[in-house]
């Protein structure tokens, strides 16, 4: 069955359907997750999360629309979800407050020395990218455009679009690999 099928029979209820795009998808759902959660358990919850959406709002689904990056926007989001519900848990309050007590006691320079230290390695590691990957990153990232407004403006073609930015942002992720938490809160923002 192509993908087109399997989408036209997804909307109509099909389980079968359903099924077989959580056998191609589930892996490397589950290995994007894993990436950020570093648990498994969370990630395998995120995952049903995925797919139970997909299932939820399958007669919403378009016809043009392709399944992957559909199941990765909703695992995107889930994740930004994951991180606020931990930002928000009363162990995260309490290393707020342990911090802001920190901070009141004068150690608050660590902790901006520690984010300006991350703004300078990732302007460097931005700078250290070949200059096709370092505009098409830019332009996506950090001025907001969508691929088609890069695409026009480059000159280049979609696919070589996403190939650029795609290897940029693995680039990115593994020069600030020591700054994981700061890349996964500038990631929820688009980053």
């Amino acid at each position: 069955m192509t993908e087109s099928e399997l989408i036209a029979a997804l909307r109509l209820g099909s389980q079968s359907a359903f099924n077989e795009i959580y056998r191609l998808y589930a892996k490397r759902l589950f290995a994007f997750c894993y990436q950020f959660c570093k648990s498994v358990e969370e990630t395998e919850e995120i995952v049903e999360d995925v797919f139970v959406k997909l299932w939820l709002h399958r007669a919403s689904i378009r016809h043009d629309d392709t399944v992957r990056p559909l199941l990765f926007v909703i695992m995107r989001r889930r994740l930004i979800n994951a991180y606020r519900a931990r930002v928000s848990s009363p162990v995260y309050s309490s290393y707020q407050e342990m911090s802001m007590a920190r901070c009141a006691d004068g150690f608050h320079a660590d902790y901006q020395l520690e984010y300006d230290d991350f703004v300078r390695r990732l302007h460097q590691a931005v700078g250290e990218l070949p200059a096709t990957q370092r505009k098409v990153f830019v332009m996506a990232k950090l001025e907001g455009l969508r691929n088609r407004e890069i695409v026009s403006a480059l000159g280049l073609s979609e696919q070589t679009v996403k190939n650029q930015l795609s290897l940029a942002v693995k680039y990115l992720r593994g020069r600030l690999a020591p700054f994981a938490l700061l890349y996964l809160c500038l990631a929820g923002m688009g980053l």
